[in-house]
């Protein structure tokens, strides 16, 4: 009878633990309705494009005419980040490699320069060509796959 009462305490405080987080999750999701309709405003009619970085594979959508791209995470980068539902705690980095790492596939000498989240798991960077070198934190190499050929 203690054995089950025990068990009783100890699957409450688990019940617990998942839901003040999945609580907490609903209550920020709804604050997040203006970065929903601003990716779709921007983002819709644009096609990914997958690049393979050290962290994962992403998937890039690119506006020239804007000099702005947004960086989309898979699954495999959540788990990296350790899949938070809060946009601060993001990796910026992560993401940040895998911008750089578009620009350079697609021949471009740009340089990010502002990069902010815009959702969990979803970055946006400002990107400027107008230097003639790319600056960039990474080394450009073929990646089987990413990007345009």
């Amino acid at each position: 009878m203690v054995a089950i009462e025990l068990r009783l305490k100890q699957l409450d405080r688990q019940f617990k633990q998942v839901l003040a987080p999945l609580s907490m999750s609903l209550l920020l999701g709804t604050a997040g309705c203006a970065s929903v309709s601003y990716i779709t405003q921007n983002y819709s009619t644009v096609s990914p494009v997958s690049v393979a970085t050290s962290y994962d594979t992403f998937n890039v959508f690119d506006v020239p005419a804007s000099n702005k791209l947004m960086v989309n995470s898979s699954i495999g980068a959540a788990f990296v980040s350790g899949a938070t539902f809060n946009v601060a705690a993001t990796p910026k980095p992560m993401f940040q490699e895998a911008a750089e790492r578009f620009l350079i596939q697609t021949g471009r000498q740009c340089r990010i320069v502002d990069g902010y989240a815009l959702a969990t798991m979803q970055w946006e960077f400002r990107y400027d060509c107008s230097g003639g070198l790319a600056t960039s934190s990474i080394l450009p190499t073929p990646t089987a796959g990413a990007g345009p050929q």
